[in-house]
């Protein structure tokens, strides 16, 4: 059987800055799609110096013949990448484009030049949430989209039931994101010191677990933030030493009680880090974003309004007074998980015919 000539197109995780949401979706995208027998996979990288690896994306499309291109990035990147393509690409290259449109669509991006009607070029998009798909109704492609908002690996992992009782101790509550302000990690700090005040004891201890971009500001914030953990014993700043590997993980995810997402990130769309805890069954506190109510439910999760640390400290104590209803949400957590593994991505791809 001929091997068929696949052409990826994305921004990857390197050893360094491993921690971003669309370089770690992009990564699992292709894992995916390695796993299909009798393909061979030019890569096209935008993490590496990404004015060499347009030439090598233009040189490819216009001089080699491929049975399916791919793109997975950001609208911004992704939709001028896929501009190109249609322009320098000759025709036999434009029959089976699959765009995995990561993100809020252009929600936020409002100033950038955003190629959206090269969509329509496409055979299939995948968007992370029907907020996306709604906004790029306005080109008429309905049957064109569908939406994954998330892949994670299938692993053999059960859900470690946790029962309470009348025990006093702590909850273990854990912000598993990128270290910026606008990810919210001070007003969980803030919120679990608030929390622990109004308790007149530590009912709550908190790791802060994530990467740190090279942008100055944010260094300066996280700086603040580790000088904030270093002021309470309840606060631990861990960085990058807690971070997806492999099952071993998501085990160690498991000693958590509770995973706080105060997000405030106006893109926030399919949050890597709250289908990580479906992995290991922990239930989330979340912020009101506006997708959110497409991941999670009351059933599974509990929610608090975005920048409110009196609301966020208040659903804390409530989350600690009542421990039996967190003992049920971290199996209902866990049963989300069979939604989002790579089988069912594997099947979902073969079902778009973007690989047979």
């Amino acid at each position: 059987m001929k091997q068929k000539r696949i052409l990826f197109v994305a921004s990857l995780p390197t050893k360094r800055l491993n921690f971003d949401g669309e370089t770690i979706k992009s990564r699992d995208v292709l894992t995916c799609l390695k796993t299909f027998d009798n393909c061979k996979y030019t890569i096209i990288d935008y993490r590496k110096n990404k004015y060499i690896q347009t030439i090598k994306m233009l040189l490819h499309v216009m001089f080699r013949r491929f049975d399916s291109i791919i793109i997975s990035k950001c609208v911004v990147g992704g939709s001028y990448a896929l501009h190109l393509i249609l322009k320098f690409a000759k025709k036999r290259n434009l029959k089976n484009i699959t765009f995995y449109l990561i993100g809020n669509g252009g929600t936020g991006f409002e100033n950038r030049k955003l190629y959206l009607e090269d969509l329509k070029k496409c055979r299939n998009i995948i968007v992370e949430s029907p907020i996306v798909q709604e906004e790029l109704k306005k080109l008429d492609i309905d049957d064109r989209i569908s939406i994954f908002p998330c892949i994670k690996p299938s692993y053999e992992l059960e859900p470690l039931p946790r029962e309470y009782g009348s025990e006093e101790k702590p909850l273990r509550a854990i912000f598993f994101s990128r270290i910026n302000e606008k990810k919210g990690v001070m007003d969980a700090i803030d919120a679990v010191i608030l929390a622990n005040e109004k308790s007149h004891k530590v009912i709550y201890t908190l790791d802060i677990a994530g990467g740190v971009s090279q942008q100055e500001e944010v260094v300066r914030f996280a700086a603040k933030v580790v000088e904030k953990c270093e002021q309470y014993d309840f606060l631990h700043y861990l960085g990058m030493s807690l971070h997806i590997k492999d099952i071993h993980s998501y085990e160690e995810l498991q000693s958590y009680d509770l995973h706080v997402f105060p997000s405030k990130f106006i893109q926030e769309c399919a949050p890597g880090s709250i289908l990580d805890m479906f992995v290991a069954g922990i239930p989330t506190i979340s912020s009101r974003f506006p997708s959110v109510k497409y991941l999670l439910n009351d059933s599974n999760s509990y929610f608090f309004n975005g920048g409110n640390i009196e609301e966020l400290a208040d659903k804390l104590i409530y989350i600690y007074n009542h421990k039996e209803e967190l003992s049920k949400k971290r199996i209902l957590s866990h049963d989300e998980y069979i939604k989002y593994t790579d089988k069912v991505f594997i099947e979902f791809l073969k079902d778009k015919g973007v690989i047979e």
